[in-house]
């Protein structure tokens, strides 16, 4: 599940007619976590029952020489924080979750591109003279 989206989740069937009923589920989020933990790697993995990830902190030094010894090898320092395990149906959701999440994203950096170039283009006008209006 993830945090902040309420899912529709199906019940075992239920009634006459063994259907299954669609119900929201609502994240409680213990005070701890409300700040959440930062990754900057993830890794994706698969048994025959479940996907997991495994989300890391990759490493870097004051002075960057660790790390790039490490690069030289062939290994990039990463330091695991946690790992969760999702049935292939949650991940299904999670994936789609994700997939909306980031369209949502890329909309509104268009936007705020086109806002941001509409009023560059305002302040040269005003700059040349030009109110930005066609005609005489």
């Amino acid at each position: 599940m993830v945090r902040g989206q309420q899912q529709p989740k199906q019940l075992p069937p239920g009634g006459a007619d063994g259907g299954f009923r669609r119900v929201k589920a609502q994240m409680v989020t213990p005070v701890p976590d409300l700040i959440g933990t930062y990754a900057n790697f993830a890794s994706v993995g698969h048994s025959t029952e479940e996907l997991t990830i495994d989300f890391a902190l990759l490493a870097s030094t004051g002075d960057g020489r660790e790390v790039e010894q490490h690069i030289k090898n062939g290994i990039y320092p990463a330091t695991g924080l946690t790992r969760v395990r999702l049935p292939f149906g949650v991940a299904r959701n999670l994936v789609e979750a994700i997939g909306t999440q980031l369209l949502r994203v890329e909309e509104q950096q268009r936007l705020n591109v086109e806002a941001s170039s509409a009023e560059t283009l305002d302040n040269e006008n005003e700059r040349d003279g030009h109110d930005g209006s066609a005609g005489r």
